[in-house]
């Protein structure tokens, strides 16, 4: 049995995209150390269930969801919580400029919604959870396919 003082060691990580390929294999290679807890978030039952893994049902585009479920994670067993969010349809502005542009920003709005939006709602959700806890480190790790051209913090 683990004492108080290991369990607070315990990092939890979060990986967004948990049904894509790469976050099965992040999720692969994250779940194999005793002192991670690892949730992964998805909006549907993923093909290949990993052993250690928590799945947790939500869209990262809705942010409510988001936030329900992120605030339904107990925090006060970590000292690091790590987001790994490589999520992002594959769709890139192939000749430079955007297919769907609604809001005439020149930004194609189903790229930035699959690669800024959901980024910032898993991000601000899990860092106003943190932020609650003086002595959680934060880190996050995030791509996409147009997080460089638009400046994604």
């Amino acid at each position: 049995m683990k004492n108080k003082k290991q369990l607070s060691k315990r990092r939890l990580v979060v990986v967004t995209g948990a049904t894509g390929k790469l976050g099965e294999a992040y999720l692969k290679g994250i779940v194999t150390s005793e002192s991670i807890k690892c949730f992964a978030i998805t909006r549907r039952d993923p093909p290949h269930v990993q052993r250690g893994v928590t799945y947790l049902y939500a869209d990262l585009l809705n942010k409510e969801q988001i936030k329900r479920v992120i605030d339904s994670i107990d925090m006060h067993e970590f000292s690091e919580v790590i987001l790994v969010h490589p999520v992002g349809m594959f769709k890139f502005e192939m000749l430079g400029f955007p297919e769907i542009d609604k809001n005439k920003d020149r930004i194609d709005d189903e790229v930035f919604a699959s690669n800024v939006l959901t980024f910032l709602h898993i991000f601000k959700a899990l860092k106003e959870r943190v932020s609650k806890h003086e002595k959680i480190r934060f880190t996050v790790c995030a791509f996409g396919s147009i997080s460089d051209k638009y400046h994604v913090p």
